[in-house]
């Protein structure tokens, strides 16, 4: 993800995750937290991060979920 997109994403949404634990199953234990764009790329990758961003760019909506099936869900709420 280029600085500019980074840049743009951090100004417009507050970005949570919340990870899939594998040991104990699908979101049992709720383990939320803040992140920015950049430490989301570093959670579930620069393709998948840009997919969500993208979709949390083009909707309208004040809250976006992705949710994705490996790496967990991704909340962005509209500043």
């Amino acid at each position: 993800m280029a600085k500019m997109q980074r840049k743009l994403i951090n100004k417009n949404f507050r970005i949570v995750f919340q990870p899939k634990l594998k040991s104990v199953g699908a979101f049992i234990i709720r383990v939320r937290f803040g992140v920015g764009a950049g430490q989301l790329e570093k959670y579930v990758g620069s393709e998948t991060a840009i997919k969500a961003s993208t979709n949390a760019l083009a909707s309208k909506a004040d809250k976006y979920t992705f949710r994705h099936r490996t790496f967990g869900r991704i909340d962005f709420y509209a500043k």
